[in-house]
């Protein structure tokens, strides 16, 4: 199962080096397309631990002006 992250900035918040350090404390890789990032789960069947990263991802982007977009897929 693999979790894809989707970012958007804001002018008037962190500086977008700062957002991608923070994403990444959390465990997700950087990568290319049309994501900004992914967080690839090791137990493919708790799906209830994707509620926990968005709980965990909202509670280290606070402040920084930026809004996310999750998208889950088994694969």
């Amino acid at each position: 199962m693999k979790t894809y992250l989707l970012v958007f900035h804001s002018s008037e918040g962190a500086l977008p080096s700062e957002v991608v350090e923070r994403i990444k404390s959390v465990g997700f890789t950087v990568m290319k397309g049309y994501y900004d990032f992914v967080y690839e789960w090791e137990d493919q069947e708790n799906v209830e631990e994707v509620v926990k990263i968005a709980d965990v991802l909202h509670s280290v982007l606070k402040g920084t002006g930026t809004t996310f977009k999750l998208e889950t897929t088994p694969d």
